[in-house]
C-alpha cells in the first residue's frame, strides 16, 4: 500500500465520517498488505440488508453481499456484488471496462461483477471467456451474464454536459447471445 493510497483512504473515510457514514472495506486477494498499513477495518464480505443495515441477520429477507469474489462467500443472499474479475469487453478493437450482471446466476441469486477501479488493473476481456476461465466460483454460468458499459462522452473527461452525468449505461445481451455479434 503506497502512502498515496494511503492518504486516499483516509481522505475517504474522513469525507464518510463527516456525512454520518462508515467506509466499508472489502479485502481481496491482493490486498495482503492493507492491514498492517492501514487501521480501518476490512471485511472478507460485507452483508446488507434492503433496508440498509450493515450485517444484517437472518430475518431480513432481502440482503446484498459485497465480497471480492476469489473465493465463495459463507453468507447466503439474494445478490452478490463482486469485484476480482476486471471485467472488460472488446467492441470494434476498444477494450471498455463493463459490468457483469448475473440475474439468479448464482445460487439462484443475482450476480453483479464490477469492472477495475483502477488503471492499473487493465482489465480481462470477456468476449471469449468461458465459465472456467473467470477464475471465480461465484460465476458458474458465463453465458447468462450481461456485460454493461457505462459510455463516456467523447471529450474523455468521463462526465456528460452537467458535471454530474456519468454517461448513458449500454445493456448487452448475455455473453452467450452476444458473443456471436462481436
Amino acid at each position: 500500500v503506497t502512502d498515496r493510497t494511503l492518504g486516499t483512504l483516509n481522505a475517504l473515510r474522513d469525507a464518510c465520517e463527516t456525512r454520518g457514514a462508515a467506509l466499508e472495506l472489502v479485502a481481496g486477494n491482493h490486498d495482503t498488505a492493507l492491514p498492517s498499513r492501514w487501521d480501518g477495518r476490512a471485511r472478507e464480505e460485507l452483508v446488507l440488508s434492503e433496508s440498509g443495515d450493515r450485517d444484517a441477520d437472518a430475518t431480513h429477507v432481502a440482503r446484498t453481499v459485497v465480497c471480492h469474489g476469489h473465493e465463495a462467500p459463507s453468507t447466503d443472499a439474494d445478490r452478490y456484488v463482486i469485484g476480482h474479475v476486471h471485467p472488460t469487453i472488446e467492441i470494434e478493437g476498444d477494450h471498455r471496462p463493463c459490468f457483469l450482471r448475473g440475474p439468479g446466476t448464482y445460487r439462484g441469486a443475482d450476480l453483479l461483477v464490477l469492472p477495475a477501479f483502477t488503471r492499473l488493473a487493465p482489465g480481462v476481456a470477456v468476449n471469449d471467456m468461458r465459465t472456467d476461465a473467470f477464475d471465480s466460483p461465484l460465476v458458474t454460468d458465463a453465458d447468462r451474464l450481461a456485460p454493461v458499459v457505462v459510455d463516456s462522452p467523447s471529450d474523455g473527461s468521463g462526465r456528460g454536459a452537467d458535471a454530474g452525468d456519468a454517461g448513458e449505461a449500454l445493456r448487452f445481451p448475455p455473453l452467450g447471445e452476444f458473443r456471436r455479434l462481436l
